[in-house]
């Protein structure tokens, strides 16, 4: 006999203790009226430990009470007197994660009749999520900036208050990958039948693994006129390498998949925020703020892909020259009238869904769109009267493509238990129909198709507060 599978109970437990220890030494020195230096000497000492564990049960003798997982019991085979089975519908999983920080950093600040000023940064950071060989990252960065309108040459204008170029140039570094993504991991499981353990390869060792690399560079200008207009632009280039990335392994190694350093890419942009106080005086105040941004991202180099790119369930793939944020998928042009299968275009040829996945894989799907914006920023709006104050905020994005599910569309497999979108009702019937989806029975279905994505401009109002 075996017990109803009535009922279900899962307990998931997570600790987490986190300790973080500094050290600064500040300095501050006026050398002269002309001069001014400061600066900082620190270290920095972190650890986090975190535990985790889960236990389940299904199937209760009496399930209309909060049953302890131990009571999920079922009756022992008794062609199997040597094997216990009663506990089979109970599960005990246990997993902890350790990781340490060590870090060293500096800055100077120098500065010339507080119009010229320059910094210099340095760190050193030591992490145990790397290989032993690789875990330390040694970054440094420099800023030049200058402030035109402290010049004797625009002192006597009457619509500049402040007016600033600046530029720095510098690296920083990423850990935040996992405590054991670099170490050889097995997982050990109890059999259910003797009560020993036994182990199986989880995760490959990779001691070369190491911190990924940032170096950035960004240049602008701060413009303020006429005590009203407050404006920054500003030009950024991130160079971004060593990307750590999984990728496919011969199974032999006794791994399917091994982590490493295998990608290059770069993000640039502008940026640019302006604030108008309209009116600032007596009990009467109206200011409004607005920002815009722009990203452009491509992948410059992918090491360890047998294909071009690697396809994603999602058609988030990776392919050098395209951005990360690339839709992949088939080009749709309709349904053939004749058929009523979805046709795809490829290399200017048009093909049936049926044939065409009979001649193609997911290896030869073409961009369809990208989810990058053109541009994106924020707004707000605030206006007060004494002590009543009115203000609005949100945001906007303009430019950019979703992708969306087709079971949203047009998949008729979830008739069964599930409402279909008003979109399925134009549907192929008989040969001569010009619709907007294919037949439901004789067509063959394809998840990433030009159909589903959609344009993803939009302007919301996030919040207005009163």
């Amino acid at each position: 006999n075996a017990y109803p599978n009535w009922g279900r109970r899962a307990i998931n437990e997570r600790k987490t203790t986190k300790w973080n220890w500094q050290g600064q030494m500040l300095f501050n020195k006026e050398i002269n009226a002309n001069h001014g230096i400061d600066g900082v000497l620190g270290f920095e000492l972190a650890e986090e430990k975190g535990k985790f564990s889960y236990i389940a049960g299904t199937g209760f003798t009496n399930p209309n009470v909060i049953n302890p997982v131990s009571n999920a019991l079922q009756d022992d085979n008794v062609d199997t007197p040597t094997i216990d089975e009663t506990k089979t519908k109970q599960t005990y999983e246990y997993d902890i994660s350790n990781a340490s920080r060590v870090s060293l950093f500096s800055q100077i600040n120098y500065n010339y009749k507080k119009k010229y000023f320059f910094l210099g940064n340095f760190r050193r950071d030591e992490s145990s999520v790397f290989g032993n060989d690789t875990n330390v990252a040694l970054n440094s960065g420099a800023g030049l900036a200058w402030i035109v309108s402290s010049e004797n040459f625009l002192k006597s204008n009457s619509w500049i208050d402040f007016l600033k170029l600046k530029v720095s140039y510098g690296s920083t570094g990423n850990s935040r990958i996992g405590s054991y993504r670099s170490k050889g991991l097995y997982d050990f499981d109890q059999n259910g039948y003797n009560g020993e353990n036994y182990a199986s390869p989880s995760d490959a060792p990779n001691g070369h693994l190491s911190w990924e690399k940032n170096k950035k560079f960004n240049t602008g200008i701060d413009f303020n006129i006429f005590n009203t207009i407050e404006m920054t632009l500003e030009y950024y280039y991130d160079d971004l390498s060593d990307l750590i990335v999984s990728r496919e392994i011969p199974a032999e190694n006794g791994y399917t998949s091994i982590e490493l350093n295998a990608a290059d890419m770069y993000n640039r942009g502008f940026e640019f925020t302006t604030r108008f106080k309209w009116f600032q005086k007596g009990k009467f105040k109206w200011s409004t703020s607005f920002n815009i941004a722009t990203l452009k991202n491509r992948i410059t180099d992918l090491k360890g892909l047998g294909d071009e790119y690697s396809t994603a369930n999602l058609a988030i793939a990776q392919k050098i020259g395209y951005s990360t944020s690339t839709i992949w998928g088939v080009n749709w042009v309709g349904v053939d009238p004749a058929t009523g299968r979805d046709m795809i275009k490829k290399n200017g040829q048009v093909y049936d869904a049926a044939t065409y996945t009979k001649l193609f894989t997911n290896a030869d799907w073409e961009p369809i769109g990208n989810t990058q914006p053109i541009a994106f920023g924020g707004f707000s709006n605030r206006i007060s009267y004494k002590d009543i104050t009115f203000s609005i905020t949100g945001a906007y994005q303009w430019g950019g493509d979703k992708l969306v599910s087709d079971a949203i569309i047009a998949k008729y497999s979830n008739t069964i238990n599930r409402n279909l979108s008003v979109n399925a009702m134009d549907y192929w019937k008989n040969p001569g129909d010009i619709v907007t989806q294919p037949a439901p029975g004789n067509n063959t279905l394809i998840s990433n198709m030009s159909k589903y994505v959609y344009d993803a401009t939009y302007i919301k109002i996030s919040n207005i507060n009163l």
